[in-house]
């Protein structure tokens, strides 16, 4: 070997000789019986390869993970797994920019400031109502939720730094399919095999079966034979289906491959149960047919969909029976449902409205209705619901979520929080975010960004709507919200830079020549 050469090969040789004392050191404890030590150096090295690999593009694992809301069992964290993408892709672009390798500096919108408006109030909320942790003593407990604010705000961070390529943005719909099918397939083989659902669950929380078997006297609220973990799943294909292609075509049996897309979007959805979900799958239709071809579109694209779920429910009892599960997503139309499916969305909702009541009349679950009362309860309130856990009542579990405010309603959960005052700031933020979308979503038309665009903008469009009118929950939404401004400022970021690109790379407009309409020639001598 030349000398001059050497140096190339140091790094080469130091790689291998820490691989092998590491792989002698996991012997070692193997070899101990101490397979959680070794796993866990295994885990650690594997987690510092994947990030040298990746760089900066660890953003990605934010869309990627962001519908896995388990935790990682074997992980002394309180975080779930969607939190510790964030994370991730946040101390890498510390690093990277510390290094001078991400410089890209982002945009101050009217949008970011209103944002920082609601951050500042929440920040007051807690000033007013400080909340710890039991171990310490606290007087109040429970906020984990200002912890998710604070997350989030990591996650606007890493995104608002991020401009996509034309090749990234095409994955970008996608990516956010698997956080949500890897959550649905979890749950299929923990309901279909249930001596799964141990081995699953250790490692990953997120399996709803593991509840039940933990305790099969509690209750869980509006609990039926639906097939919850489909939910995410059938409204992310909906999402991804309308962002990709145009909606009118996706009921086209002859485009088979988005016919069928959309079809097991549509199941998915109505084996979920959710009203909710159903309404929701509808709104993205429309919506998205307006982007593309306007109102003349909307309404050819209801008629359709109309005559479908029409045709349906006419050979609902008559020729075939529907799941439960999709009678009860869908009994809130005329129909021959079976009693079952009508008295369980009855029951629900008049469950829902119970509780709106019970929360908005008096001061026992709201002290301050104007300022809100912030995150957490108080040591009586724990060990109230502690007793409610073991009582195996329905009504104890509705009292559990009155006290922690989870209502299924987003104005009333907002005032239980922050007061009208901060839904007033938060629904403002909403309608702010939805403007920017659908201005994103109209520059992006023409451009390899559109799908992209289609994807992030059109549930931020229908989120005021939805929060309002069909469900939302302010302790999930707000941070949400936050990461999905990241989302609309990197969306604007890769906008602005291709427009860019494109500019200076089209070839420069000769204009020819003017004459004038009859030539003129000068006098002679």
């Amino acid at each position: 070997m030349k000398l001059e050469r050497i140096q190339e090969s140091v790094p080469i040789a130091f790689t291998i000789f820490c691989g092998l004392f590491l792989a002698l050191i996991c012997g070692y404890l193997f070899g101990n019986e101490e397979g959680q030590k070794a796993g866990a150096i295994i885990a650690t090295i594997m987690v510092i390869a994947f990030l040298l690999v990746v760089r900066e593009r660890i953003w990605m694992v934010i869309p990627a993970w962001w519908m896995l809301g388990g935790k990682v069992s074997v992980l002394p964290l309180p975080f779930t797994v969607a939190q510790l993408g964030i994370a991730l892709a946040f101390v890498m672009f510390l690093i990277l920019k510390a290094l001078k390798i991400v410089r890209f500096k982002p945009k101050i919108g009217i949008l970011e400031i209103w944002m920082l408006i609601m951050l500042a109030y929440v920040g007051t909320v807690y000033l007013r109502n400080p909340v710890g942790v039991e171990a310490l003593g606290s007087d109040r407990v429970g906020g984990k939720p200002y912890v998710d604010i604070l997350i989030a705000c990591a996650g606007y961070w890493v995104l608002a730094r991020v401009v996509v390529t034309v090749r990234q943005a095409f994955w970008v719909p996608l990516l956010g399919l698997f956080g949500s099918s890897v959550h649905a397939v979890l749950n299929f083989l923990a309901d279909r095999y249930p001596f799964l659902v141990g081995p699953m669950s250790s490692l990953y929380s997120g399996i709803s079966a593991a509840e039940a078997l933990a305790d099969p006297l509690t209750p869980l609220p509006e609990a039926s034979s639906r097939f919850a973990y489909l939910q995410g799943l059938g409204s992310g294909l909906a999402t991804v289906a309308c962002a990709f292609w145009r909606p009118i075509t996706l009921l086209n049996p002859l485009r088979f491959g988005r016919f069928l897309v959309f079809m097991l979007a549509v199941v998915c959805v109505l084996l979920s149960g959710f009203r909710s979900n159903l309404i929701g799958v509808f709104e993205l239709f429309l919506l998205s047919s307006y982007f593309r071809r306007g109102w003349g579109e909307v309404f050819r694209v209801s008629g359709l969909a109309a005559g479908a779920v029409g045709f349906l429910i006419l050979l609902q009892g008559n020729v075939i029976d529907l799941p439960i599960p999709a009678q009860r997503a869908l009994s809130f139309l005329p129909g021959q449902w079976e009693e079952a499916a009508k008295m369980e969305a009855q029951g629900s909702t008049e469950w829902r409205l119970d509780m709106w009541k019970a929360m908005l009349d008096g001061d026992k679950y709201i002290k301050n209705k104007w300022l809100g009362d912030g995150y957490g309860f108080t040591h009586y309130q724990l060990e109230t619901m502690t007793a409610n856990a073991f009582g195996g009542m329905a009504s104890d579990a509705q009292e559990n979520l009155l006290i922690t405010g989870g209502v299924h309603s987003g104005p009333i959960s907002a005032i239980r929080y922050v007061g009208y005052v901060g839904l007033a700031i938060f629904l403002t933020l909403l309608v702010l975010a939805a403007f920017r979308a659908a201005r994103l979503i109209r520059r992006a038309q023409g451009t390899p960004y559109f799908p992209m665009a289609l994807w992030m903008g059109l549930g931020t469009i229908l989120l005021p709507i939805n929060f309002v009118f069909i469900f939302g929950a302010f302790e999930n939404d707000f941070p949400s919200t936050i990461v999905t401004i990241g989302f609309l400022r990197m969306l604007e970021n890769s906008l602005d830079t291709y427009e860019a690109v494109s500019k200076k790379a089209a070839p420069e407009v000769i204009q020819p020549p003017k004459f004038r309409s009859r030539p003129q020639f000068a006098p002679a001598g």
